[in-house]
């Protein structure tokens, strides 16, 4: 298995998205009177900053509004046209891999629903501690239940946001900013005001491939500890298996209660 070393010189820098990459919004919500002078492309304004730790390195931040509109799919299907129809159930808590694509006829989908592509980044408003996270690599219809988040591709990287949708600050300041008992669904205000860290696009795409590296090297993990598990636990139960009989044949073998010599009488 091959991992790219960067040099030394700058290996505390690639080390910087796995430990402040999340920890910048942490910073933007806890003081949220704090400005930068940095600039975003036209129509990001409200623009802060928040501080990375390392180096005097930092990060603009701006609310989600701002970045990521939320704007569905302008697509037409015919109403008997096959289409991919997304629920929450299809989308893989962490990864935000996509199990089990169900395509149908557009009639069967119901009123409650949207059309994606994607431009998409497709978050899960309900239960938000279940962390579902997706995007599309297709176009489709969705459940009313994802928010259909589309980032200006000049200022936000789809994937560098579904990332920060995925981290462990924002799904655990998701989950307290919430309406409903039985079925918490995240305060949309919140959400869209939530202030999201900006690096330059060319710093965005580099921790997306050091994440992406991460998840490849977990999944893999995971193949191997299945497979593992697939060879080892068969012959742990061939060897139960074995012990079980030979167990029963020497009770089988064993003599009767009261077949068996009682008050030093000897055996005949």
């Amino acid at each position: 298995l091959m991992i790219r070393r960067p040099p030394r010189s700058t290996q505390g820098r690639t080390l910087f998205p796995y430990t402040t990459l999340f920890r910048s919004a942490v910073g933007a919500d806890q003081r949220p009177g704090r400005r930068g002078a940095g600039r975003l492309p036209a129509g990001c304004g409200g623009v802060g900053e928040a501080d990375g730790g390392i180096g005097g390195m930092s990060w603009l931040t701006a609310p989600l509004r701002k970045l990521a509109h939320s704007i569905t799919a302008q697509m037409a299907f015919r109403p008997d046209e096959r289409v991919w129809q997304l629920s929450r159930d299809q989308i893989e808590s962490e990864t935000g891999e996509i199990v089990g694509k169900r395509y149908a006829p557009v009639s069967d989908a119901g009123t409650s629903t949207f059309s994606f592509d994607t431009g998409n980044v497709l978050y899960s408003k309900l239960r938000p501690y279940l962390n579902k996270v997706a995007i599309p690599d297709d176009a489709g219809i969705a459940t009313a239940e994802l928010i259909p988040p589309r980032p200006d591709r000049k200022t936000l990287n789809a994937r560098f946001l579904a990332y920060c949708l995925r981290s462990p600050v924002f799904v655990n300041q998701a989950s307290h900013h919430v309406a409903g008992a039985k079925m918490p669904r995240v305060v949309m205000d919140w959400f869209w005001e939530h202030e999201a860290p900006i690096p330059v696009p060319k710093e965005q795409v580099r921790i997306v491939e050091l994440l992406d590296e991460a998840d490849r090297l977990r999944r893999l993990r995971r193949e191997a500890d299945a497979n593992k598990a697939a060879r080892i636990f068969p012959r742990c139960f061939l060897s139960w298996h074995h012990v079980s009989i030979s167990f029963s044949r020497c009770c089988c073998l064993a003599p009767s209660p009261a077949n068996s010599p009682r008050n030093g009488a000897k055996a005949t």
